[in-house]
């Protein structure tokens, strides 16, 4: 989704995310960028590169998660699932896992879904019924 995203030249975050990482490569903030950034082959290796690009790829996820869409429901199949069993997106982590399948799968980037018992039915019927992803408090 990502790739396919940037290679179209699209952005879906704000600009100004991608700000300090233009600074540090002396290049103009855009989907060029990013992509060309994280296709580098050693990104993962260099703890500042690393870091730069942490607050647009999870805001990247973010919008992945609640607003890349297949139909009304998230276009991530892992995402479907866990939010049609009442889960709620608890938080994203960067950088989480960087061997070569992490990296193919999601650029490193691992969601943590959390079940509270109490909310479950809640969260089902609303997804359900909207295809509204949950977001706990650390992502709303």
């Amino acid at each position: 989704w990502l790739d396919e995203t940037l290679g179209r030249g699209e952005l879906p975050i704000d600009a100004a995310e991608l700000e300090p990482l233009a600074a540090a490569t002396g290049k103009a903030p855009g989907p060029s960028l990013l992509l060309q950034t994280l296709q580098r082959t050693r990104w993962s290796e260099d703890p500042e590169m690393i870091g730069l690009l942490a607050r647009p790829m999870i805001a990247l996820g973010r919008h992945y998660l609640t607003q890349a869409k297949q139909g009304r429901l998230p276009f991530d199949p892992v995402a479907r699932f866990h939010l049609g069993n009442g889960a709620r997106v608890e938080r994203l982590n960067w950088a989480a896992d960087i061997s070569a399948k992490g990296f193919n799968q999601s650029y490193s980037m691992m969601v943590n879904y959390r079940y509270l018992p109490e909310s479950i039915e809640e969260n089902v019927d609303r997804y359900g019924e909207t295809g509204e992803v949950i977001l706990g408090p650390g992502m709303a």
